[in-house]
């Protein structure tokens, strides 16, 4: 899925974060492509999770996977001032975005400080998994993008590109079938979707920004940057 989700951006010559949960040979095929995608940490502090007992531990754990990281968003929105704090303390993490802000106009980034500590708070613009819980959204947001002052930054997960989802439905369906480590293509194949969903809103957005300025997170360290005010994805 993300070997698919990341020819279409490539295709179109797209930049974009990639938040890693895990080490994979489709991570390291990333890798090779670093002037089109960066790699950011995507740690898991929940109930349960795989990651670690802790947020020490959970984040020594993704550091691992991706060392030379700096951008990151929680599984689930994660987050409290004192995770902040040490992720950007002792695991070098200098910008986070763990706020959604649904269709708001404007948006810009901001810094939470704490004494020598500065992380920039980047929040995004739209995300496919709520939009699926919108009763008023109309999938098309792709269409929709201006230039108008004020960040952008969409989304997406593999999984609901792939399956093209207009609804949560099919991915916990399918979890139900079959632990997430045995699915195949052909296992997914007759459950892709077709018509308005979210990869339709990807294809639509790569395509429109296909030969235009595209940043990655990281890049919105650079304050010059962050004034101009570009659209991003």
């Amino acid at each position: 899925m993300i070997d698919e989700v990341s020819a279409i951006l490539m295709k179109a010559g797209v930049k974009s974060t990639w938040f890693v949960t895990h080490a994979s040979p489709s991570i390291d095929r990333l890798r090779k492509h670093s002037d089109l995608f960066e790699l950011g940490i995507h740690p898991n502090c929940l109930p349960g999770s795989s990651h670690g007992a802790n947020e020490k531990e959970v984040l020594r754990h993704v550091k691992a996977i991706v060392p030379d990281a700096v951008s990151m968003r929680s599984h689930g929105l994660y987050q409290t001032s004192a995770f902040l704090i040490l992720a950007a303390r002792d695991f070098g993490i200098r910008l986070e975005s763990n706020v959604v802000l649904p269709g708001a106009p404007g948006i810009v980034t901001s810094d939470f400080r704490f004494d020598d500590i500065v992380i920039r708070r980047v929040p995004y613009f739209w995300v496919d998994d709520l939009a699926m819980h919108d009763p008023q959204n109309t999938w098309r947001e792709a269409r929709e993008v201006t230039y108008a002052p004020g960040l952008k930054v969409f989304s997406f997960h593999p999984f609901h590109v792939v399956m093209n989802a207009s609804s949560y439905e099919p991915y916990e369906r399918l979890k139900r079938e079959r632990p997430l480590h045995e699915w195949t293509p052909d296992f997914i194949e007759s459950h892709r979707s077709r018509g308005a969903g979210a990869g339709a809103v990807l294809a639509t957005l790569a395509a429109t920004l296909s030969g235009q300025p595209t940043l990655f997170l990281k890049d919105l360290l650079n304050i010059e940057i962050v004034a101009a005010g570009r659209t991003i994805s």
